[in-house]
């Protein structure tokens, strides 16, 4: 997308943004003169509103909210109503709209306007100018790895090298163009401020909460079912006897005990890298009498971060507050435990 697109959109469909008109003033063509700032004319039931245009065609929302930014600036310093032109308006972007007082319209057709002359939302319709990301899924998959160690440090060196090196021995196996593709991602969802210094990572809460709004567990191939001694210490001798003391971990939620007040649950789930029904637990199989559910799961994800067999507090706290009532509150005490 360029400007000269966005100046044929507008241009183009005069019905656009009824009962809204749209019209541009200082292009040339489908191109903004370099001379004047190009402004752009709403009108409606006879009045119109002029205002200087600002046009963000990477859809990228760290430049959304650099122009919402800069257009407060602008009213607040010099008295001068700004308006965006963005590709889309969607629920994040009309949130800082909104906190900001700042108007936008997108190129589907929606607008966000609150002026003292003018109110006017619409927000029915939907993107048709999505834009397409270096890599897909980064809070989900395997790429959330390098999203939840920038997490648990807040801070580091803007080094790849030495970030590679960090997450791999936590159990990453990340290549470098991965965890590049993720930086990218993170500076444009505006997760991470990066200098050539250092990476500093922004509102933590809410990148967590993204984590654990849009992980998915990995697939799990096999499944054994077995009876355990009720003693932690007692059961983990067997398991790192039949798995290889390095290749299994209890689930996140057997794990919170570690991170939270609350009773140890007396039917635990274990995650192990090799397939448990190949190894000496499979004499223990027990369908109708267990208190241990082994699952085989091969990638990296839910091992990452993992220290003396236990999931890592982020793994923990996910679990949690995807679960029940219950473990949604022990959820909250790891939550903080990962923040402060």
């Amino acid at each position: 997308m360029n400007a000269g697109s966005v100046i044929e959109t507008i241009r183009g469909n005069r019905e656009l943004y009824a009962p809204l008109s749209v019209t541009l003033e200082n292009v040339a063509g489908n191109r903004v003169t370099s001379y004047k700032t190009p402004r752009l004319n709403l009108r409606i039931a006879g009045k119109t509103l002029s205002f200087e245009a600002v046009l963000i065609i990477s859809g990228s929302l760290r430049d959304i909210e650099l122009g919402i930014l800069r257009a407060l600036k602008t009213k607040t310093e010099k008295g001068v109503n700004q308006i965006l032109v963005v590709p889309f308006l969607s629920k994040t972007v009309q949130t800082l709209l909104e906190e900001e007082g700042v108007s936008a319209i997108d190129l589907s057709g929606n607008y966000f306007i609150i002026l003292p002359e003018l109110t006017a939302i619409r927000l029915d319709r939907k993107n048709g100018y999505k834009v397409k990301r270096v890599i897909q899924n980064i809070y989900s998959r395997n790429s959330s790895i390098a999203v939840r160690w920038l997490l648990t440090k807040k801070t580091v060196e803007n080094n790849l090298l030495l970030m590679k090196s960090e997450m791999d021995k936590a159990g990453s196996g990340l290549s470098l163009g991965t965890i590049s593709k993720v930086l990218k991602v993170l500076e444009e969802d505006v997760f991470i401020f990066r200098t050539p210094e250092k990476i500093t990572v922004l509102k933590p809460d809410k990148l967590l909460a993204r984590l654990k709004d849009e992980y998915r567990k990995p697939p799990v191939l096999s499944e054994l079912r077995i009876q355990l001694p009720d003693r932690r210490s007692e059961a983990a001798k067997i398991l790192s006897e039949s798995l290889g003391i390095n290749d299994w971990i209890w689930s996140g939620e057997t794990s919170s005990d570690a991170y939270a007040s609350t009773v140890q649950e007396s039917r635990v789930t274990i995650y192990t890298k090799n397939n448990p029904v190949t190894t000496g637990l499979a004499r223990l199989s027990d369908d109708r009498f267990y208190n241990s559910i082994v699952q085989y799961i091969s990638d990296p994800l839910v091992f990452f971060g993992a220290a003396d067999n236990l999931a890592s507090a982020i793994q923990s706290y996910i679990e949690l507050a995807r679960s029940d009532k219950r473990n949604k509150e022990i959820s909250e005490d790891i939550r903080r435990v990962i923040l402060h």
